[in-house]
């Protein structure tokens, strides 16, 4: 009996014992994890302080969508960063960041406060943020970076061509007009009536041809109103239509249409003006009339513009911008045409819009950073006498609808500034900007490096 009895409190202690075991098994051992495995912001402000056509200083306030400047984690060293700043003017004071932790819960800032999803924080300095592990013991500290640019990454730099021969002490007319064509940098210019030509090599700059009278040519060349068309060069002389493979020697397009000025040249066909009417053709002397327009609201010399739709680059959008032909100068006259569509509209100036593309001496627009830049002379609008010659950059970047005074870092070389002599333009086909200045051999060169196509 004793025996069994030694038996049986045997059983019960090896049951309560391994029982006690299960137990130490099973119990749960807090975790001492303490990274930071994802962080982000979202959307916030930055200001751009710019000018209104009419040269008002103002502020622009434009929203950074967040999710596009990614954040790095570096564990070893607990530092968290954005790889590629945000814009200079952003504000950064007043973030809301987004944070994946595996740790039981996150303080921040010297005060320590507890982080919550919905935190305005202040990251105009490097702000600690420090994740405490389920264990209560275990901890990181991770230090947060807001990277801001405290310049302009897309600034336009120029550079002026040392050692040019550019003939442009001999070009000291308005009447020029540069172009670009299979590789070369063409320059016209008239001299006592007689067109003359120079060129260089997009890759060149330094040694320009000799100025040379262009040959076939009659008195009364249209000089800033020449095109190229498959090829070749066209411009307007007494009503005539003249080609040139070459640039220098010319020949009439016999026609019995007169034309009073070319207006442009898309990749289909070409442009004029005749009277108050716009014609189309081909350069074999055939036009057709595409539409009788209200002449006193159109350009005196236009400039044209072609550029395809940010939203559908099939779709190609041809501007017309120049000064009006009559009535006040307070601003550029714009038409505009799509491929798609058969006539040109006219950019009626109201009340609702206050920002026209103003009207300037000699006005220049080029295509360029998906927009268009406008720029010249002086100022026609007797209220605006102070804006001075190159002073600034006027953008557009809804078609020529409105034109915004450019930010600081797009504008001229200071030397340029208040030159009110003649001068040539084109964009070559990397992106440059050519800018040839009358009575100097000066040439510059200027480009945003992000557009530079090599």
């Amino acid at each position: 009996m004793r025996k069994l009895l030694a038996i049986q409190w045997g059983l019960i202690a090896a049951v309560l014992l391994f029982t006690s075991c299960l137990d130490d098994e099973n119990e749960t051992t807090p975790s001492a994890a303490v990274s930071i495995s994802a962080f982000s912001i979202e959307n916030i402000d930055y200001s751009v302080k710019t000018q209104t056509s009419t040269g008002k200083d103002t502020t622009l306030i434009l929203t950074i969508e967040g999710d596009l400047y990614p954040f790095a984690i570096d564990h070893v060293n607990g530092q968290i960063y954005n790889p590629d700043s945000l814009p200079k003017g952003t504000d950064v004071s007043k973030v809301v960041a987004n944070i994946t932790s595996d740790g039981y819960y996150i303080v921040y800032g010297d005060e320590k406060k507890y982080y919550n999803a919905e935190d305005s924080i202040d990251f105009t300095k490097p702000v600690p943020f420090t994740v405490y592990a389920y264990d209560e013991i275990s901890s990181k500290t991770y230090y947060v970076h807001l990277n801001v640019h405290q310049s302009y990454p897309d600034s336009l730099q120029w550079q002026t061509i040392s050692g040019s021969n550019y003939p442009g002490v001999e070009l000291v007319s308005e009447a020029q007009k540069a172009l670009f064509l299979n590789g070369q940098i063409y320059v016209f210019g008239l001299q006592n009536g007689v067109l003359t030509m120079t060129s260089t090599a997009q890759e060149d700059g330094v040694q320009w041809s000799e100025l040379t009278p262009c040959l076939g040519l009659v008195e009364g060349v249209d000089c800033r109103s020449m095109v190229t068309f498959g090829g070749c060069f066209y411009v307007v002389a007494k009503g005539g239509l003249y080609r040139s493979t070459d640039g220098l020697e010319w020949s009439l397009i016999e026609s019995e249409v007169e034309i009073d000025r070319m207006l442009v040249a898309t990749d289909e066909e070409m442009y004029a003006l005749q009277g108050d009417k716009i014609i189309k053709g081909t350069g074999d002397g055939e036009w057709t009339e595409v539409q009788t327009i209200e002449k006193s609201l159109f350009p005196e010399s236009p400039v044209s513009i072609q550029m395809p739709l940010a939203t559908n680059p099939a779709i190609e959008r041809t501007t017309l911008i120049g000064v009006p032909l009559e009535g006040e100068r307070t601003h550029a006259s714009v038409w505009s045409k799509l491929n798609i569509e058969p006539l040109w509209a006219y950019y009626n100036v109201t009340e609702n819009n206050l920002q026209p593309c103003p009207a300037l001496e000699n006005l220049a627009v080029i295509p360029y950073d998906n927009a268009m830049f406008a720029f010249g002379g002086r100022s026609l609008d007797s209220a605006l006498e102070t804006v001075g010659a190159f002073e600034k950059i006027y953008v557009s970047r809804d078609g020529g609808i409105t034109w915004w005074g450019a930010e600081e870092n797009l504008g001229f070389p200071d030397a340029l500034k208040g030159f009110e002599g003649g001068f040539s333009y084109v964009v070559d086909e990397k992106n440059y900007i050519w800018l040839m200045c009358g009575g100097s051999n000066v040439v510059y060169k200027g480009c945003i490096n992000r557009l530079i196509k090599e």
